[in-house]
């Protein structure tokens, strides 16, 4: 070879070349929108079990009132829960979740419970709706009930 010019010598390099690491950052970065995404997703869900955990305690514990209650096809001339004297009663009700007595259920000022009474399924029954929503959200837990009329 003579002096003064240059051999063109191929080394051997190994790498990537830019456009193969430009594909794999687009590719980790969609990954971690799809994990992000979905750690939201469990995030929202685990917060809400303990409301609507709440929610089906309120209904259940106003069914169970209920429950004590002879229905009663009458006006209702009753003006707090702690003097209702039958099904009948709570017709219509909507309030903050309260204790039987007229006392409010402490930390659950955010929840509303509706009372609605229809005819049931036979002429023995009465079909119940209890709503309790809270305010804010989405959360919504409804449940119908049928309750034998009894003097």
């Amino acid at each position: 070879m003579a002096p003064g010019r240059h051999q063109n010598v191929r080394m051997g390099c190994s790498g990537s070349s830019v456009f193969e690491v430009l594909v794999s950052v687009v590719v980790i970065s969609v990954l971690l929108i799809g994990l992000s995404s979905a750690d939201m997703q469990v995030r929202n869900t685990a917060g809400r079990m303990p409301a609507v955990s709440q929610a089906s305690a309120i209904a259940s514990s106003y069914l169970a009132e209920m429950a004590l209650h002879p229905w009663s096809s009458g006006i209702c001339t009753a003006t707090q829960r702690s003097e209702f004297n039958g099904l009948a009663c709570f017709q219509g009700l909507v309030e903050s979740p309260r204790w039987a007595d007229g006392a409010p259920m402490a930390g659950l000022e955010p929840f509303l419970v509706r009372i609605e009474l229809a005819p049931g399924q036979s002429e023995e029954t009465i079909a119940v709706t209890v709503t309790v929503e809270r305010a804010g959200t989405d959360i919504r837990w409804v449940r119908d009930w049928f309750l034998a009329k009894t003097p």
